[in-house]
């Protein structure tokens, strides 16, 4: 049996004291703690991807809508655009559309 197996197995056998409860509960806390911090940060980082997706989406419609208005478009520009709608498509299919509600 290894150190720390034995030492899981002595710590088990005997009754919980109010120290080790209270120890316990400070744990819980402290990692509950923890875990509120790191999804507060988590939070704070989807929102700016959300922003920066959407500022995103903007220019490369703009940039679509510039290119619809152009008279001659070169292959090469049309190629380019048509990868970038590619990539765009691919992102989108990464995060699932909110469902529709059911009508009232």
């Amino acid at each position: 049996m290894r150190f720390f197996e034995l030492k899981w197995f002595k710590s088990r056998s005997r009754l919980a004291t109010k120290h080790d409860l209270k120890k316990l509960v400070r744990q819980i806390m402290e990692t509950q703690t923890e875990l509120t911090a790191q999804l507060t940060e988590i939070a704070v980082k989807v929102e700016k991807v959300g922003v920066e997706t959407r500022t995103l989406l903007t220019k490369i419609e703009a940039l679509q809508d510039a290119l619809e208005n152009q008279g001659n478009v070169t292959p090469e520009l049309q190629a380019a655009a048509d990868a970038l709608a590619v990539q765009v498509e691919i992102v989108d299919n990464l995060v699932p559309d909110e469902p529709t509600p059911p009508p009232a």
